[in-house]
């Protein structure tokens, strides 16, 4: 496979793609997956003290952004996302509806090789935020002490790093409220 940047953070988003394809989600927007890839983050710092993403996480407006997720698929807009991101960057080319299946065909999506305990925690996010919208995912992420809010109180702009540290030591305090000891 070719040297891409940033490829887990587009592999997971791939990731999510395939199951929300799997699914029938109608409304996989680039706000939706960004926000469950964070999620998803979120919870592999926690289980298993590794990121599941290979860039920093920002603070911008609405939410937690991958920068490249969000670079790769932003000519989607508010549409839902049509395709996966490809490595020869063909995600780019807006002027080419994505409808046409040989055209998909002729495109390596980029992928990586994902541990079990990743897949599972991915799944599982899936299965418990896939039926939230986008911005049902944003008003999540912006609830009062989550690493969201203390980076963009601290920063007050768009691109402020949320901490690894910060993000793993949130989702960890999940740990009881998720397993109903909270």
């Amino acid at each position: 496979m070719c040297n891409v940047l940033n490829q887990r953070s587009k592999a997971s988003a791939n990731y999510f793609y395939n199951l929300a394809k799997s699914d029938g989600c109608q409304d996989f927007t680039i706000m939706k997956v960004i926000k469950l890839v964070y999620i998803a983050h979120g919870w592999t710092l926690a289980l298993t003290e590794s990121p599941l993403v290979d860039e920093p996480i920002q603070a911008w407006q609405y939410g937690a952004v991958v920068p490249s997720i969000y670079n790769s698929l932003k000519f989607n807009g508010t549409q839902p996302i049509e395709a996966p991101i490809f490595i020869d960057g063909f995600d780019d080319f807006v002027e080419i509806r994505l409808n046409n299946e040989e055209v998909l065909e002729e495109h390596e999506a980029i992928s990586v090789k994902f541990s079990k305990k990743e897949k599972a925690i991915m799944e599982r996010v899936w299965s418990i935020y896939g039926a939230y919208s986008g911005w049902e995912l944003s008003d999540l992420i912006h609830k009062k002490g989550t690493p969201w809010t203390k980076a963009w109180t601290l920063g007050g702009m768009r691109r402020v790093v949320i901490r690894d540290e910060e993000i793993k030591k949130y989702y960890k305090s999940l740990i009881g409220v998720e397993n109903g000891e909270g």
